[in-house]
């Protein structure tokens, strides 16, 4: 199944749909590091690392794997 990508470039248009509606959502590793790494408070990060947890536990956070072959 094919789920929307939220990229960091449109991240902060939909960030308020993403914290009332968290556990609809599948997010890319990558686009936590992207976020995690332009931080401008420790009260973001820890909002993220919440985010994070909720994801992985869900089974919503996307890792990108090498190619086989």
């Amino acid at each position: 199944m094919a789920y929307p990508l939220l990229d960091t470039s449109v991240f902060s248009t939909y960030k308020k749909q993403i914290d009332e509606n968290l556990e609809t959502f599948h997010f890319s590793i990558v686009v936590f590091y992207e976020l995690m790494a332009s931080l401008i408070d420790a009260s973001t990060l820890q909002k993220y690392e919440k985010w994070l947890a909720v994801l992985a536990k869900n089974e919503k956070l996307l890792i990108p794997e090498k190619p086989i072959g």
